[in-house]
């Protein structure tokens, strides 16, 4: 028997000496109990606190266990997929789109225990795609595609690279991007509620209901296209690494895009720089102590408690400013090394807004809670539509991908623009 059983069973017990006990005093109806009766009421109601309190303990304590034991040993289901996901391969998804001709064994099954009702032929499990990379995997590689006709007979080949980073600026601004099934998603925030005041004995709290604000987020689509011979899936060396890292960063690379650049014009999302306030002004051209001064500001006691909860995304002109200028003190300190030291993160994007003015914008995402203030939800299959007409005079076939995902800020406050002025 676990603790927590143990504990509601002496709960139950303590809780059923007190009521007799009540029951005793409430029959004297006027009358004063005597001692003994007072002394067992006494007994029984301060058995109760202790005892719920090592019972929530207990609770806590046997939920992390199970969750550390889920974790190490999944159940007999997760086994089984995670063994049908280490069988499974991309190529055969490409192929089946290629040739036509549908994928069987552990594909198929684990395309249908991923995807359920959703699971038909021309859909890839994304799951696929989240594998763990390896240190050489995680480096900048150029894949090809479409593949070049000399693809046969290459003999001694290299390991095809990767076209475009992998490294997402959404996952260091604490965007979450959670896997969910088919359909429209709804993201509650809760927006108001009760109140806690202190009360003087026989003082009552006034109840105030929870109030929800929902962010409703449809799927939007994002489309890549890939140009195949039904040969070149057997004939190239490490196609599957590589189509694995090039899916992968197809989709990372135009999320990026969106979350920081999206203008809310259908069929983009709505991301940081549409979403939040214009920035103030920079009122001069900034130095050590501007830069310094634009990251601790940050810091409200909320969202970011200290400056390690601060991360930036900043442009290659600010970079290159921040690196220029030193502490009056301390030549060998930069403002760029002193804040990369002290701050959480912060990341040079070529998709920030090029100098205007003199002037480059970045975003402050405030990280106390990260995950909880923005969210891109990614649905949970990729189709793979197949054209066998465009480039058929080749002898090829054009595979176009479609992902579905979205974007929303669902707390502006934990988020923030900054201009900075970079040159005179």
């Amino acid at each position: 028997m676990r603790r927590s059983q143990e504990l509601t069973i002496k709960i139950s017990e303590a809780r059923e000496r007190l009521n007799k006990a009540i029951e005793k005093r409430n029959a004297l109806g006027d009358k004063e109990p005597d001692g003994e009766l007072l002394s067992e009421m006494d007994a029984a109601s301060k058995a109760l606190p202790p005892l719920e309190i090592e019972y929530r303990a207990a609770v806590q304590a046997e939920a992390a266990e199970d969750e550390a034991a889920t974790r190490d040993n999944p159940d007999s289901e997760m086994r089984e997929r995670q063994r049908l996901e280490g069988q499974c391969s991309v190529t055969a998804f490409m192929a089946e789109a290629v040739a036509d001709k549908p994928v069987k064994g552990a594909e198929a099954e684990y395309r249908a225990a991923e995807l359920g009702d959703n699971a038909a032929e021309g859909f890839m499990p994304l799951r696929l795609l989240a594998e763990p990379q390896s240190e050489e995997q995680r480096t900048e590689k150029r894949a090809v595609t479409p593949v070049a006709d000399a693809a046969t007979g290459l003999g001694s080949q290299s390991d095809i690279m990767g076209r475009v980073f992998e490294r997402s600026i959404a996952a260091q601004l604490g965007v979450a991007m959670p896997a969910v099934p088919m359909g429209t998603r709804t993201w509650p925030i809760l927006t108001g509620g009760t109140t806690v005041s202190q009360q003087a004995p026989s003082g009552e709290q006034a109840a105030v209901a929870g109030t929800f604000a929902g962010t409703e987020l449809s799927p939007r689509r994002l489309t890549g296209s890939y140009e195949f011979r039904v040969e070149d899936l057997s004939l190239l060396r490490g196609l599957e690494p590589a189509l694995r890292r090039d899916l992968r960063a197809l989709i990372t690379d135009q999320m990026d895009q969106q979350i920081l650049n999206g203008d809310g014009t259908d069929p983009n999302v709505n991301g940081f720089f549409a979403k939040l306030g214009d920035p103030d002004a920079a009122t001069g051209l900034a130095g050590h102590t501007e830069f310094v001064a634009a990251f601790t500001g940050m810091v409200d006691g909320k969202h970011a408690y200290s400056l390690a909860d601060v991360r930036a995304i900043i442009g290659k002109a600010t970079y290159t400013r921040m690196e220029s200028v030193y502490r009056s003190n301390n030549a060998d300190e930069s403002a760029y090394s002193y804040l990369s030291r002290r701050a959480g993160i912060i990341r040079v994007s070529s998709r920030m807004p090029a100098v205007a003015s003199n002037d480059q914008e970045a975003i402050f995402a405030l990280t106390s809670v990260p995950g909880t203030t923005a969210v891109a939800p990614i649905w949970s299959a990729a189709q793979l539509i197949r054209d066998p007409y465009t480039l058929a005079q080749k002898g090829e076939v054009r595979i176009t991908m479609l992902a579905l995902w979205n974007f929303a800020v669902l707390r502006t406050a934990a988020f923030a623009r900054y201009e900075f002025q970079v040159t005179s």
